[in-house]
C-alpha cells in the first residue's frame, strides 16, 4: 500500500499538471473536436469518411459561432454564413468569413439583429437571398455595404416549424419551405389524443406544411407570384433540383414521438399539384390518431425512398463538383438526429432524370456514407449536428453544426488526388 506522502505528491501532480493537460485537450477553435492530422488547410475532425475524403473543423465557438445554420461561398475564399443565435427572435446574424490558402481565417459580422434566419442562396442573378422566419430579401454580395432589398413579407412564423428553407429552381424561381406549425395536427392543447380533422393546415388555399414557388419575371427579377407546389409535406428543410431536367425532391422531417425505428423520413419527388398525406399518413399507413375517419391513404403521393426514421435530414444537393468524382451527380443528404440514425452525411445513386434510387438490401436503410461513425466521444469529438450542406467552386461541401457551434467542409486528403 502507497503511504501517504506518495499519494500527497501524486495529487499535486495532477493539480500542477491540469492546466496543461486542459491546455491539450481543448478542441480546435473552442469546439469539442480534437484534430488528428489535416484535412486540406484545416485541422482533421476524428470522423469516419472514405479513404478519398476527411472533415476539416474551419471555426468553432472561439471564432464567434452561436448557433450557425447554414453556409454558401459567394467566391473563392469568401463565405457567407447564417448564424442564427438561438431560438429567441432579433439573435440572427450574417457573417462573412474569408479563408487564405494556408487555412488563416477573418470573421466579420455584416448584419445583426435578424429573426431566427435560415434560409441563405445565391441567386442566378449574382444576389445573395436570405430567408427570416417571416420574410426573404437579397442583396447584392459585390456591394460594400448591404443594401436589403425585400422580396416577401408576412409569411407564417408560428408553431414548431417557423424556419424559412429554400432553393432556386432550374427556371430561376425559389422553391421555399413553409414547414407545419404542429407535429400531426394537434389542437390548440396540444394533447395528440386531440387532433384536428380535417387539418386546418393543409387544407384551402393557403395551407403550411407545403412547397411553394416564388416566381421572378425574368429577366428582370422582380416577384411576380408567390403560389403552391404541393402540399401534407411537414417540414422541407431538405430540398434539391436536379440542374439539368430541373427535378424536385424534399426530404421530409416525419412525426415525432413515436418508437426509435417508426416512421421512416422520406424523399419525395415532389409534382405540382401533389400530396404527400402529412398529418393523416405516413409510409406505413394511417397515423394512429387517426383511426376510424375514413381516410384513404392510397390517394396520397408516395415516396421515392424510405429513410431510417429520424434521422432528420436537414440538408440535400445533387453534386456536380469535381473534388469528388466518385459523388458524381449523386444525391447528398445531411441527416442532424441526435438519435442513432443521425448524425451522418449520405450519399444516394439516382435515375437519369434525377430521381433518387433506394440502396440495396432491407429498407429503409442506408446508402454510402460519406461522413459517419459520428457519435459523441468525449475528449474526441462531438456528437454530429449538420445542418444545410453547399458545393464550393472547388467541389468541397460546406456545412454548419448548429449545437456544436461549428462550420466544417468535407474535402480531399492530399493522399487522395484525383487521377488523371
Amino acid at each position: 500500500m502507497r503511504s501517504s506522502k506518495s499519494w500527497l505528491a501524486a495529487l499535486w501532480a495532477i493539480v500542477l499538471l491540469a492546466p496543461l493537460l486542459g491546455e491539450a485537450m481543448a478542441g480546435e477553435h473552442g469546439s469539442d473536436y480534437v484534430a488528428q492530422g489535416k484535412c486540406g488547410p484545416f485541422p482533421r475532425a476524428v470522423v469516419t469518411t472514405p479513404a478519398w475524403a476527411c472533415l476539416g473543423i474551419v471555426a468553432g465557438p472561439d471564432d464567434g459561432l452561436q448557433f450557425p445554420r447554414s453556409v454558401i461561398e459567394v467566391a473563392p475564399g469568401r463565405l457567407l454564413v447564417i448564424d442564427m443565435g438561438g431560438w429567441a427572435k432579433g439573435l440572427g446574424r450574417l457573417v462573412e468569413v474569408k479563408i487564405g490558402a494556408d487555412g488563416s481565417r477573418g470573421f466579420t459580422t455584416l448584419l445583426s439583429g435578424l429573426d431566427r434566419p435560415h434560409g441563405l442562396a445565391l441567386g442566378p442573378d449574382g444576389k445573395v437571398y436570405v430567408g427570416e422566419v417571416s420574410a426573404i430579401w437579397r442583396f447584392d454580395p459585390k456591394v460594400a455595404k448591404i443594401e436589403r432589398e425585400p422580396i416577401i413579407d408576412g409569411l407564417p412564423d408560428s408553431g414548431r416549424h417557423p424556419l424559412k428553407h429554400f432553393v432556386f429552381d432550374a427556371k430561376g424561381d425559389l422553391i421555399v419551405n413553409e414547414g407545419s406549425a404542429s407535429d400531426r395536427c394537434e389542437g390548440a392543447d396540444g394533447r395528440l389524443s386531440n387532433v384536428q380533422f380535417p387539418c386546418p393546415e393543409v387544407t384551402g388555399d393557403k395551407p403550411r406544411a407545403a412547397l411553394w414557388r416564388l416566381h421572378f419575371d425574368h429577366p428582370g427579377g422582380k416577384l411576380a407570384s408567390y403560389t403552391l407546389i404541393a402540399r401534407g409535406l411537414r417540414n422541407s428543410m431538405g430540398i434539391a433540383v436536379e440542374p439539368k431536367t430541373g427535378l424536385i425532391v424534399q426530404a421530409n422531417n416525419n412525426i415525432d414521438f413515436r418508437p426509435e425505428n417508426s416512421p421512416p423520413e422520406a424523399i419525395n419527388v415532389v409534382r405540382q399539384g401533389g400530396d404527400y398525406g402529412w398529418p393523416y399518413c405516413t409510409s406505413e399507413g394511417l397515423v394512429p390518431e387517426y383511426r376510424g375517419l375514413q381516410i384513404k391513404c392510397a390517394r396520397f403521393d408516395a415516396a421515392a425512398v424510405l429513410m431510417p426514421a429520424h434521422g432528420a435530414p436537414l440538408g440535400m444537393l445533387y453534386y456536380t463538383g469535381a473534388m469528388f468524382p466518385e459523388l458524381k451527380d449523386k444525391l447528398i443528404v445531411s441527416l442532424h438526429g441526435y438519435r442513432h440514425n443521425g448524425h451522418r452525411i449520405l450519399a444516394y445513386d439516382r435515375a437519369a432524370d434525377g430521381r433518387p434510387l433506394a440502396p440495396r438490401g432491407p429498407q429503409p436503410g442506408f446508402p454510402l456514407q460519406i461522413a459517419a461513425g459520428w457519435d459523441e466521444r468525449p475528449g474526441i469529438r462531438p456528437l454530429g449536428a449538420p445542418v444545410n450542406i453547399s458545393m464550393g467552386s472547388a467541389g468541397q461541401i460546406w456545412f454548419a453544426e448548429d449545437k456544436n457551434r461549428t462550420l466544417m467542409v468535407l474535402m480531399r486528403p492530399a493522399a487522395a488526388a484525383v487521377k488523371p
